[in-house]
């Protein structure tokens, strides 16, 4: 018989992360969310037909990682983590599939923090060289990857 052992998700615990947070003493901070990168995780094609389902009399299979498997959050955090870990990543703080990091200009935040990081990576898209920093006055949210 075949079957998905369980798997054990590494929750960090809100209120460490918080304490943490607050022992940094920036000026800016970022955040990305990156809850769609599921979808950019290929399934190899051994586990394509645990995720097949019928619709309208024809069989279908996920190619990519689905959401709302409940192996798909523990899977991308992880991978998410390991790639953040290989040594070239600024000063962060991850929960699930949420990175903060921090600095003490705007500048360095979105250029140097987040767009290159995640340009070396293969991401591209969602901001370029000549998209100015965001309003000084407002907070950055660099939502703006995409895959």
């Amino acid at each position: 018989m075949n079957f998905t052992p369980p798997m054990t998700a590494a929750m960090p615990d809100m209120l460490e992360l918080q304490y943490e947070l607050e022992s940094k003493a920036a000026k800016w901070y970022a955040t990305m969310d990156i809850a769609n990168a599921f979808f950019s995780i290929p399934l190899v094609a051994e586990c394509r037909p645990q995720f097949a389902f019928t619709w309208r009399g024809v069989q279908y299979t996920w190619n990519r990682l689905p959401q709302g498997w409940k192996h798909s959050p523990t899977i991308c955090h992880g991978l998410i983590q390991t790639a953040l870990e290989k040594g070239e990543a600024p000063e962060h703080l991850q929960y699930i599939e949420d990175i903060i990091v921090w600095g003490n200009s705007a500048e360095e935040m979105y250029w140097v923090c987040v767009a290159r990081f995640w340009y070396q990576r293969g991401c591209r898209g969602g901001f370029s060289k000549t998209d100015p920093p965001l309003a000084k006055a407002e907070p950055i949210s660099a939502s703006v990857i995409t895959y």
